[in-house]
């Protein structure tokens, strides 16, 4: 459990926590939000500090009441996960389970459809009990020919930065890592920016793994690593995300 291990400072900040920002604070249908291990999260993205990790979570819960992210439907998603083969295996060095995004089609897709998509991915997850997860996103299955494809869309950057605040405002320590496996020359090229608009704690769980496989080691032994990526662990395909796994189902 992410639970596990917190310390005194940690603990008390928690009991402040749920005295400032108890789960009534939320929509009736989200109450569930709010367990320990969501309040742990925001203490440790704030370092037990009570004002900050209290002011971040209130942001949170008046997002959460506005934008009801709890309520997005698998049917309102299906299309933008059409785009990806999505696989999991194994957990990482630190524990955490392994979840592998492998882009197929990045084309035909808006920015806004695919930030709804990480919304109920992000959600979907929790619900299953993945409390931090090591994402491992590959262009292994994506024709060569859109490597090179530049972003059509007004205002991608603007959405790109937004759905980065989704997951370290709103998400916080749900990320253990994003590996890039295999990235095209247009995410090597702006990689460097995407960086400049997030924390500096975010952004060292963001690593470009290149093509090398060994450049896994650091993070995932070879027996717990997706086949897709090169390892020696089976791939699980799930058909849809539904159908992902409990977290306690991942096979180490």
């Amino acid at each position: 459990m992410f639970t596990a291990g917190a310390t005194e400072a940690e603990a008390a900040c928690v009991a402040e926590l749920k005295k400032q920002c108890p789960p009534s604070m939320l929509n009736a249908e989200d109450v569930g939000f709010l367990n320990d291990t969501a309040y742990l999260r925001f203490v440790r993205a704030r370092k037990a500090d009570v004002a900050k990790a209290a002011e971040m979570l209130k942001k949170t819960i008046t997002w959460r009441n506005e934008t009801k992210p709890y309520a997005i439907t698998e049917d309102e998603v299906k299309e933008a996960a059409k785009h990806l083969r999505i696989s999991c295996g194994g957990h990482c060095k630190q524990g955490c389970p392994i979840v592998v995004l492998s882009v197929i089609e990045p084309e035909g897709l808006t920015m806004e459809a695919r930030k709804k998509f990480l919304t109920f991915m992000l959600e979907e997850t929790e619900r299953k009990g993945y409390d931090r997860i090591s994402w491992i996103l590959t262009w292994a299955h994506m024709a060569k020919e859109k490597e090179k494809r530049e972003d059509k869309e007004p205002d991608a950057k603007k959405h790109r930065r937004e759905a980065m605040q989704i997951m370290q405002d709103y998400y916080p320590e749900r990320m253990n890592h994003v590996l890039l496996f295999q990235p095209p020359f247009l995410i090597r090229v702006m990689l460097p920016f995407m960086r400049m608009t997030i924390t500096s704690v975010t952004s060292g769980k963001i690593s470009n793994i290149g093509s090398n496989v060994k450049d896994f080691d650091k993070y995932i032994t070879r027996d717990q690593l997706p086949e897709v990526c090169g390892g020696l662990k089976p791939d699980v395909v799930v058909e849809h995300f539904g159908a992902l796994p409990q977290a306690s189902e991942v096979v180490k």
